[in-house]
C-alpha cells in the first residue's frame, strides 16, 4: 500500500502545527493531530510491537490515517458536547464518558483501538509539555483493567444473516432497484447493485468499491453475470479470482450498468461516488448497507459489508455447495479460511432449501409489477 512521504519528525521538533502551542488550543487541535498522525513519530508511539518500530522512518498507511482522523473527530465532537473541553484539559471522566454515554457500546476491539489512540495522543502531548498522560492511563484501567487488557480475548461468533433476514434484505434491494429506474434515481440503482454483489457474490468491501466497469461482464442468456477480480483491485491482498452472479442479483447489477453508462462520462468506476464523481468509498458502502439493514428491520451486531459477505458464504455452504468452490469464489487463499464460514452455516440451522432467499424476492417483484 502507498504510504505518506512526510519527512521524519523528531518528537521535540514536529513542525509548525504539531507543537505545544497547537495542542494547547482547542481550535488548533485538528491541525496538530493531522501533523502528528502523518508523521513517523505517531508510528513509533505505538506500544504494541514497539521493539520493532523504534527506528522506523515511515509514517502510517494512508488508509490507517483516514480511520484515525475519523476516530479523533468523533472524540473531539464528544468533548465539545461536554462544554467544549480541550484535549489538554480533559480528565479520565471526560474520556470515559465518550464510551459510557453510547446507547450501543463499541465492540471491544474498537474500544481498545480508541484507548490506544488516546494513549498515543496523551503520551505525545506529555512529551511536548502540554499535558500529563495520566488521564489516558486511568482510562485504560477503568475501561478494561490491567489484567483484562493483557489477557487474550475469545473470538466472537461470525455474524451472518439468517435466510429470513436475507429475504427481507433482498426485498429492500428490489425496492431500491425500482426507485432507481429513472435518471434522477441513479443512486438507488447503484445502492441496489452494491448490495447485490455483496450478498449475491460475497465480494469484500475493498473489492466492491474498487470495481471498474471492465471487470463486470454482460448478462448471459441464462441470467448469469461474471465479475473478474484482479489482485490489483485490493493491492494484492486478495488473489485474482472470478465470481458469478445469478438470477435477481445478476439482473440488478446489469440494470445498474445500463444506468451508470448514461451518466458516468469517462469515469470507469463501477460504483460512482457522490454526484457521479470518482468512485464510491468504503464509508458510502457502509452507509448503504446500514440503511438497507435498518429498512429491512434486521438488527445484527455488525452492520457492514463484511456481514453480507459472511451471509453469502454461510448460505452457499448450507445449500450444500462444496467448501472448496465457495472458497474459490470468495478468493480465500487458504483452505482453512473457510472453516469459520462453515461454523456460521451450522449455527444458522444447517442445510437450507436452495434459493429460499431469492424466492421471496421473485414473489415481491411479481406483486410490484
Amino acid at each position: 500500500m502507498s504510504r505518506h512521504t512526510s519527512r521524519y519528525a523528531d518528537p521535540h521538533t514536529t513542525g509548525l502545527f504539531d507543537a505545544a502551542a497547537s495542542w494547547a488550543s482547542r481550535e488548533h487541535e485538528p491541525a496538530a493531530f493531522d501533523a502528528f498522525v502523518t508523521s513517523a513519530e505517531f508510528v513509533r508511539a505505538t506500544r504494541a510491537n514497539q521493539h520493532s518500530r523504534l527506528r522506523t522512518k515511515r509514517p502510517a498507511r494512508d488508509s490507517s490515517v483516514v480511520v484515525y482522523r475519523a476516530m479523533f473527530s468523533a472524540l473531539r465532537a464528544h468533548l465539545a458536547r461536554r462544554g467544549d473541553v480541550a484535549l489538554c484539559d480533559a480528565g479520565a471522566e471526560d474520556l470515559a464518558s465518550f464510551f459510557e454515554s453510547r446507547t450501543r457500546p463499541y465492540a471491544r476491539p474498537t474500544m481498545i483501538r480508541y484507548v490506544r489512540l488516546i494513549e498515543r495522543i496523551y503520551e505525545h502531548m506529555s512529551a511536548l509539555g502540554v499535558a500529563h498522560q495520566h488521564p489516558a492511563a486511568r482510562l485504560a484501567v477503568r475501561l478494561m483493567g490491567e489484567e483484562a487488557s493483557a489477557a487474550p480475548k475469545p473470538e466472537l461468533p461470525m455474524v451472518a444473516l439468517t435466510d429470513e433476514e436475507q429475504s427481507r434484505l433482498w426485498t429492500q434491494v428490489a425496492k431500491l432497484r425500482a426507485a432507481g429506474r429513472t435518471r434522477l434515481g441513479w443512486r438507488s440503482s447503484r445502492d441496489a447493485a452494491m448490495l447485490a454483489v455483496l450478498l449475491g457474490a460475497g465480494l469484500t468491501v475493498a473489492e466492491t468499491v474498487a470495481l471498474r466497469t471492465r471487470d463486470v461482464g454482460a448478462l448471459d442468456a441464462d441470467g448469469t453475470l461474471a465479475i473478474e477480480l484482479p489482485a490489483a483491485l485490493t493491492k494484492g491482498l486478495m488473489p485474482h479470482h472470478r465470481v458469478a452472479l445469478h438470477g435477481f442479483a445478476a439482473a440488478t447489477v446489469a440494470e445498474w450498468v445500463a444506468v451508470r453508462e448514461s451518466i458516468a462520462g469517462t469515469n470507469r468506476a463501477m460504483f460512482l461516488g457522490r454526484d457521479g464523481v470518482g468512485a464510491a468509498d468504503k464509508t458510502t458502502l457502509w452507509r448503504v448497507v446500514r440503511a438497507a439493514l435498518a429498512a429491512a428491520e434486521v438488527d445484527v451486531a455488525h452492520r457492514g459489508g463484511r456481514t453480507l459477505r459472511n451471509s453469502f458464504a454461510a448460505r452457499e455452504l448450507a445449500r450444500g455447495v462444496p467448501a472448496a468452490f465457495v472458497g474459490e469464489q470468495m478468493g480465500l487463499r487458504k483452505r482453512a479460511s473457510i472453516v469459520p464460514y462453515q461454523a456460521a452455516a451450522r449455527r444458522l440451522g444447517g442445510k437450507r432449501r436452495a434459493g429460499s432467499a431469492e424466492g421471496a424476492v421473485q414473489l415481491a417483484l411479481a406483486h410490484e409489477d
